[in-house]
């Protein structure tokens, strides 16, 4: 459940979703989003980088949602690579829940929790996405990217205000 607990998390995963479907489900969609998932869980042990993840997350949900909101046909390799680059990151930046003597066992046990409420997740909105893209021409997807992209912007404006408080 820690994916949908974070908001920048589940920002992006709903943006991702509602993208799938005004662009129409394809397989290739959900291949790259369980190849990404399970890569950037498994970086994640292994790969440090020193960064602002958040700022990465919201800054791709922004991204994403106003692509929703302009409503282009976009091609399917960028729609992928969005897929690839906002699974990744989000995977990457779960980190599971580590108490002193708990053994290897549940720390995977945990990673495949994360990974099956993604996949769960994203494929949920997905064809909820595609279900409300026939009513209106798209509307009701575009009028989700605008409130996706708005929930964005004041997420990181208040992150923003955080991290100058603290630089000065």
């Amino acid at each position: 459940m820690h994916p949908l607990l974070t908001p920048s998390h589940l920002i992006l995963l709903i943006s991702l979703g509602v993208i799938i479907g005004q662009q129409g489900i394809k397989l290739s969609y959900f291949i790259a989003i369980s190849v990404s998932l399970a890569i950037g869980l498994f970086f994640k042990a292994s790969l440090v980088i020193d960064v602002n993840i958040e700022l990465i997350l919201l800054g791709l949900a922004l991204i994403i949602s106003l692509l929703v909101v302009i409503k282009l046909r976009l091609p399917s390799l960028l729609t992928v690579l969005l897929i690839i680059l906002g699974c990744f990151v989000v995977a990457y930046d779960s980190d599971p829940i580590v108490i002193p003597g708990v053994g290897e066992n549940s720390i995977n046990n945990w990673l495949l929790g994360a990974l099956t409420s993604m996949l769960g997740v994203l494929a949920l909105i997905s064809l909820i996405s595609l279900f409300l893209k026939r009513f209106w021409e798209g509307v009701i997807l575009r009028i989700m990217g605008s409130w996706i992209a708005t929930s964005a912007i004041f997420i990181l404006t208040l992150s923003l205000t955080t991290l100058t408080k603290g630089l000065s």
